[in-house]
């Protein structure tokens, strides 16, 4: 999901400097939920790279990463909000719809990833 949120925010920069990038409705908000995206894999790369290197975390450093994996967690959860709300309102393009449905998966996937990850971490589960 990282990947493809990165390729298609770097897509979303090459039309606007173009000036071919035409807005829809929550794209905003969609693209909100793609840079989180790419926040929360760092957060997790430095925690492993910090886990290894100083033989666990500190108490500051994983309540930071947390509430930043939280506020991640909450724009994947209003962006899928945003494009559910969008699929259903009538006269959108088949191409948006399309859009919409591959954006809740990929918001899905996410918010799980991010829910079973701070299971494992906090709660030992």
């Amino acid at each position: 999901c990282t990947v493809t949120a990165g390729i298609l925010l770097l897509v979303k920069l090459i039309l606007l400097i173009a000036r071919k990038y035409k807005k829809y409705p929550g794209a905003a908000i969609i693209g909100i939920a793609q840079i989180a995206k790419i926040v929360s894999v760092c957060i997790v790369i430095f925690w492993i790279s910090v886990f290894s290197s100083q033989y666990g975390l500190t108490k500051a450093q994983g309540i930071v990463g947390c509430v930043i994996q939280m506020l991640c967690l909450g724009a994947y959860i209003l962006s899928t909000g945003v494009s559910c709300k969008a699929l259903f309102t009538k006269g959108q393009k088949f191409s948006f719809k399309i859009r919409y449905i591959l954006n809740i998966m990929g918001n899905a996937i996410c918010a799980v990833a991010v829910i079973s990850l701070e299971l494992v971490r906090f709660w030992k589960v």
